[in-house]
């Protein structure tokens, strides 16, 4: 009689495993989130979204209120580093100096939250195949009365967030972002004002040709199928 091979697995929402307790090649399935989690080559962790309540999202939202000092979160479903954003009574906080997230799983706070603090957590999916979205996000430290910031990279137009000391501007009424390359506030910075912009560049399958471009640009294989059949290839 056949024996059931069953993985290593939770059924608790938002739990991973320690990347360091897994061999390379080995998976982990958390199939209340939907998540198979492995160790990656730099020890960290890694994870694929499967058939499960993640499915099809773009990103996953995570909220917490602390009922005392707290300074660790589990992020649902883990993260990829460099996709998550992080915001404390609807302030975004800034990667490295309010806050860690670098294992895929957890998040920690610079300064701990407080009883009654809202966090929230909001992990950005990328999936292959399909519409994805890369985040390029450049920090800026302000001079006096700086307006104007020029972003690496560039950005399109109505895909670009601005942020000043963690707060989300309002586009056209706090700043204008029309040109492609650079953002300019309404007013003046304070010196030492932090401007974080991000900017985000839509890929996927919308990054082709339609067929009626195709037809335009590359002869129909039917018709390269019978010219050769006609000169005997």
């Amino acid at each position: 009689m056949s024996s059931k091979i069953r993985l290593k697995r939770s059924s608790t929402p938002g739990s991973a495993p320690n990347p360091v307790q897994l061999d390379y090649g080995e998976v982990t399935l958390n199939y209340a989130d939907g998540v198979l989690y492995f160790r990656k080559p730099d020890d960290s962790l890694g994870s694929i979204t499967t058939g499960g309540s993640a499915s099809g999202i773009s990103r996953v939202i995570t909220t917490y209120e602390p009922a005392s000092t707290t300074s660790t979160f589990q992020v649902s479903g883990g993260y990829t580093v460099g996709y998550l954003d992080v915001y404390r009574n609807g302030v975004r906080l800034l990667p490295t100096l309010d806050f860690t997230a670098t294992n895929g799983t957890s998040v920690t706070l610079g300064s701990a939250a407080l009883s009654g603090d809202v966090v929230e957590l909001v992990a950005h999916r990328v999936y292959p195949l399909v519409t994805t979205v890369a985040r390029n996000v450049n920090s800026f430290t302000a001079t006096s009365n700086q307006t104007t910031f020029t972003p690496t990279g560039g950005y399109t137009p109505g895909y670009v967030d601005v942020y000043l000391n963690g707060v989300k501007l309002l586009e056209t009424e706090d700043y204008v972002a029309t040109n492609s390359t650079s953002v300019v506030l309404t007013s003046g910075c304070v010196a030492g004002d932090v401007v974080e912009i991000v900017a985000h560049t839509v890929h996927g399958l919308g990054d082709g040709y339609t067929k009626q471009q195709a037809d335009a640009r590359y002869e129909p294989l039917g018709s390269a199928v019978e010219m050769a059949i006609a000169l005997g290839d």
